[in-house]
């Protein structure tokens, strides 16, 4: 079972969050201000987005430093660029749940290039995107590898397109 920290981070995922560290060997501040973007439950590691020289960047905070996670006001006014925080939180939301693999492809960067190619294309169940009514599908992580079809030349020009 998780400890009362963990188990504190993970009520507070999604929102903006101070996390306090058991000494100055931990973190560089005294506390890291951010919206908690996750945590492990296994670890108790919480992975905050907050604001790094005026942009957005990504920070972990390893369980055995945190002495404690407080929830912040709901409209973030206490963290430092909370807008632009949301913003980039709303973008890599995007990104996970589009199914961006390794290139970084997105449902709306595949539909993007299908529909300038002149390609018919739907996206279907799981994001997956259908190709010519059903000709080629391709499936998230978005990449040649998880293109299924029988016509050579379709496949050829899916896989230029997704490179």
């Amino acid at each position: 079972m998780a400890d009362p920290v963990t188990m504190t981070s993970i009520a507070n995922v999604g929102h903006p969050v101070e996390i306090t560290f058991t000494d100055a060997k931990h973190c560089k501040a005294a506390a890291l201000r951010g919206l908690l973007w996750n945590v492990d439950p296994e670890t108790g590691c919480c992975v905050v987005i907050h604001m790094k020289g005026g942009v957005p960047a990504v920070a972990t905070a390893f369980a055995h430093g945190i002495a404690a996670v407080t929830r912040m006001d709901t409209d973030g006014r206490q963290v430092e660029g909370y807008a632009a925080l949301q913003a980039a939180a709303a973008r890599l939301r995007e990104r996970v749940h589009a199914g961006a693999g390794a290139g970084g492809k997105t449902t709306a960067d595949v539909t993007a290039a299908l529909t300038k190619a002149r390609l018919p294309h739907k996206v279907v169940d799981g994001g997956v995107v259908s190709v010519l009514d059903g000709a080629a599908l391709v499936r998230p992580p978005y990449a040649a590898a998880n293109i299924s079809c029988t016509n050579d030349q379709i496949l050829r020009k899916l896989i230029e397109m997704l490179q």
